[in-house]
């Protein structure tokens, strides 16, 4: 019965988040929180600093602010 309940948990949340990912309005206001803190603003400072170098499209590819909206969505289904 425990698997049961954790499998269909898991399917649950797994609804709400992209429920959560279609409110452009929610999107919106995290990406903004997101993209004002202290570490993503020192990663964009980065990626300006070695933009003609391979290493800042390798930043810019794998950007923390994907990361950065994706946790609050998580804690607000939890």
């Amino acid at each position: 019965m425990s698997d049961a309940w954790a499998t269909a948990r898991l399917a649950q949340r797994v609804v709400l988040l992209a429920q959560k990912r279609e409110d452009q309005k929610l999107m919106a206001r995290l990406r903004e929180q997101a993209m004002s803190s202290k570490q993503i603003k020192k990663l964009s400072e980065v990626i300006l600093e070695l933009h003609p170098r391979k290493e800042s499209k390798e930043l810019s590819d794998v950007s923390a602010t994907e990361f950065s909206l994706a946790r609050p969505i998580v804690q607000l289904v939890a």
